[in-house]
């Protein structure tokens, strides 16, 4: 059963669907850009402000299963905005943090009400669009987490900057209250599918997921993705303090910036993934995105920049592909899947934002880009090798030469 096309008036219903994923990314990141800041107010060394990252991705990769088990209990809307506002003001008690713990322990509290909204937007997306828009509807999404995560990091870096990270979670906070308004107000409901599992039923159904080996390369492909991302845009701000470059919390907000490239590059890749399919869609970003990684040993500002640019590309890419593809390889088991794949999806981040830590310690820069490309090149066979071949989105596919 399709949604409506429009909401209330003329706005097209993936328009909000782009204002839901803004505000569920607008601050889980948001303290990247102020890790050099953290570490200096609260004396502490890079692995310990990285928490501040790791603990709000742990958090989300060990509520997602649950959530999966249960937001089929509860009407879509309703959950997606109710989770917003927790979301909202989890955010604004991070700004009442005094210590370094009480901080991270905040972050870990914020990251357990992203699952149920990412999770219930997943199942609406795919219960509302028919296979044709499937691809380009899942691109809305993605597109305004990409929106979120970049304003959620550049904002935190300007007020940190020039007004305190205390004022930079408030405005958060604020931004989040304002865009789950305008949710309620605009997104209009849908049916949806009777629940296929609940209870222990959905349990034991986590056991079957879990076997199957096409599902499993799904969600490695979702773990390489966050890992990627998280590790790339954490470490760097510590690579970009240092020799040559001496930025500081403003020059690194600016870093970000190249986020903005996910607003191009995701719409294309829903159209992308709508033509020739999820899985050459997904290796050929993979594979974009590994040569990014590799250009950021560049030694010049330039050159980390434009390599960070196409890391990010490539992996925004991923994501559309891995959760396009979710959808259609569950079947009716797309909640319970859905949370196991952002279990996974999280668990890769929270590994993106500890495990480069340690290499950081004994190389440096380089190193953590050695740990980010095997990580890739390890998924890219996993995903050649199981991933399933779901054929294209459209029912028509296009003619090769």
């Amino acid at each position: 059963m399709a949604v409506e096309t429009e909401a209330r008036g003329t706005v097209d219903t993936r328009w909000v669907l782009a204002l839901v994923g803004f505000c569920t990314f607008l601050g889980l990141y948001a303290t990247q850009a102020l890790l050099p800041t953290l570490q200096t107010l609260f004396s502490a060394s890079e692995v310990e402000v990285s928490l501040t990252i790791s603990a709000a991705t742990a958090a989300v990769a060990l509520s997602a299963p649950l959530a999966g088990l249960v937001v089929d209990r509860w009407e879509r809307k309703p959950l997606m905005i109710a989770s917003l506002f927790a979301l909202a003001a989890t955010t604004l008690l991070a700004a009442t943090a005094t210590t370094l713990p009480v901080l991270i322990a905040w972050r870990f509290v914020q990251g357990l009400f992203v699952p149920v909204v990412y999770v219930v937007t997943l199942c609406y997306i795919n219960e509302s669009f028919g296979a044709c828009k499937l691809g380009s509807s899942m691109a809305s999404f993605i597109t305004g987490n990409v929106l979120g995560g970049f304003t959620g990091r550049a904002l935190s870096g300007v007020m940190g900057e020039l007004a305190g990270w205390r004022l930079a979670f408030i405005a958060l906070g604020i931004l989040t209250i304002v865009g789950a308004l305008a949710a309620a107000y605009l997104l209009p409901s849908a049916k949806q599918e009777r629940p296929a599992y609940l209870g222990l039923a959905g349990i034991r159904k986590w056991g079957e997921l879990l076997r199957n080996p096409a599902l499993l390369a799904i969600f490695a492909a979702g773990f390489n993705t966050l890992f990627v991302q998280v590790a790339m845009f954490t470490y760097v701000n510590f690579h970009l303090v240092g020799e040559p470059f001496h930025l500081g919390p403003l020059g690194l907000a600016g870093i970000f910036a190249v986020y903005l490239l996910g607003v191009v590059v995701t719409p294309l890749a829903g159209r992308l993934i709508d033509l020739y399919g999820y899985r050459p869609v997904f290796l050929a970003a993979t594979a974009t995105s590994l040569f990014g990684v590799l250009v950021t040993l560049l030694p010049t500002l330039w050159g980390v920049i434009a390599g960070l640019a196409i890391c990010s590309s490539g992996v925004f890419v991923c994501q559309s592909a891995a959760t396009s593809s979710l959808g259609v390889a569950a079947g009716r088991s797309r909640s319970l899947a859905s949370g196991l794949y952002l279990c996974f999806y999280y668990l890769g981040g929270s590994a993106g934002g500890a495990l480069p830590g340690f290499f950081w310690a004994h190389g440096g820069w380089w190193t953590c880009v050695l740990l980010v490309g095997a990580v890739q090149l390890l998924t890219m066979g996993i995903v050649a090798t199981f991933w399933p071949r779901l054929g294209v989105a459209k029912s028509v596919a296009p003619a090769r030469a």
